[in-house]
C-alpha cells in the first residue's frame, strides 16, 4: 500500500468536516482524474517517467444521532519508463505499470462544544505488473480530533498507522482551516489526484465560479514489486485553478513543481536514487449528485 493512504483519509476527514453546521451536501461525489510526470533524471542520468490515470467515488451519510458515515472506493493506474540497466545498476526487475485499488471507511462524531472526532480504517492493494495482487496489500488508521479556536479557525491534530509492504510507519496529522477573509482561505487541499489533501493550500474565491490556489503537499507512494516494494518521494508546489458549475460539477487544473525527491527500494535489497526536481501537471473533474 502506498503512504498515499494518509492523504486519502485526510480526504474523508476534510471532506465531512469542511463543512457547516447547517449544510447538508449532496451525498454522492464522483472525481476522474490524470496526473503526469513527464521525466525525473536519476543520479545515474537515467530518467523515469510516471503517468497517472484514477478515480474516486464516495458516499456519506448520517450514521445516527450522533456519528456520520463515509464511505470511499479508489482505483489509479499509473504508467512508468524507465531504463533498467541504468536504475540501481539493473539489480531491479523492471516494470510497465502499478495499480492501486483502495476503501476506506471514516467515521465522524460532532459534539456541542465544537470539539469533532474522527476516526478512518482503511485497506489498499497498490503493486506493479512484476509482482501479485496480495503482494501490494496494506492497511491504516487514522485518528483525529478538530476544534473551532474562533469562528474562522478551526485546528485539528492527530495521527496514523500505516502498514505497507515491507515497512510500517506512524505520521502525525494536522488539519487546517482558515477563512482569512471572504475569499482568502488557508486549509488542506481537497481534492485527490495531483497532490492529496496532505498538506497546506491558500486559495482566493475570485468570484463564484472561479477559485484559484497555491499549496505544498508531500506525496509518497509505495506499491509492491517482485520480492520488495518500491517508494517514490514527490515533493511538490503547484498552482490549481477550478471552475466551479452551478450543476455541481467542477473542474481544476494543476500545475507544479516537484523538488527533489527520492526513488526507495525495500526487501530483495535496500538502496536509493535521488530524482532531481521536474515539471508536473494535472486536471481533475468532480460531480456531486
Amino acid at each position: 500500500m502506498q503512504r498515499l493512504l494518509l492523504a486519502s483519509t485526510l480526504l474523508i476527514s476534510s471532506a465531512c468536516w469542511a463543512q457547516g453546521p447547517g449544510e447538508r451536501p449532496l451525498p454522492f461525489e464522483f472525481s476522474a482524474y490524470s496526473v503526469g510526470f513527464p521525466s525525473a533524471s536519476t543520479e545515474n542520468d537515467g530518467d523515469v517517467s510516471q503517468d497517472n490515470y484514477g478515480f474516486n467515488f464516495s458516499y456519506r451519510q448520517p450514521l445516527n444521532q450522533q456519528w456520520l458515515v463515509r464511505y470511499q472506493l479508489d482505483y489509479e493506474y499509473s504508467s512508468f519508463d524507465f531504463d533498467r540497466s541504468r536504475l540501481f545498476g539493473g539489480r531491479l526487475d523492471s516494470w510497465d505499470s502499478k495499480q492501486q485499488l483502495g476503501a476506506g471507511v471514516s467515521f465522524v462524531r460532532p459534539s456541542r462544544d465544537g470539539l469533532t472526532w474522527f476516526i478512518a480504517p482503511r485497506v489498499q492493494w497498490a503493486y506493479a505488473d512484476n509482482a501479485s495482487f496480495s503482494d501490494g496489500f496494506g492497511y491504516g488508521l487514522l485518528a483525529a480530533a478538530t476544534y473551532p479556536v474562533s469562528d474562522t479557525l478551526t485546528l485539528g491534530f492527530g495521527g496514523g498507522y500505516f502498514n505497507d509492504p515491507y515497512d510500517v510507519s506512524v505520521i502525525p496529522v494536522l488539519l487546517v482551516k482558515w477563512q482569512i477573509t471572504d475569499k482568502l482561505r488557508l486549509d488542506n487541499p481537497f481534492e485527490p489526484g495531483f497532490s492529496g489533501p496532505g498538506g497546506l493550500e491558500l486559495s482566493y474565491a475570485f468570484n463564484p465560479f472561479w477559485e484559484f490556489g497555491l499549496g505544498t503537499a508531500y506525496r509518497a507512494q509505495r506499491f509492491a514489486v517482485e520480492q520488495g516494494s518500491v517508494e517514490i518521494e514527490n515533493p511538490l508546489t503547484f498552482l490549481r485553478g477550478t471552475y466551479s458549475n452551478p450543476d455541481n460539477w467542477r473542474l481544476s487544473g494543476y500545475l507544479g513543481y516537484r523538488s527533489d525527491g527520492k526513488m526507495k527500494v525495500h526487501g530483495q535489497f535496500e538502496a536509493s536514487q535521488d530524482l532531481d526536481a521536474e515539471a508536473a501537471f494535472g486536471a481533475i473533474f468532480t460531480y456531486n449528485f
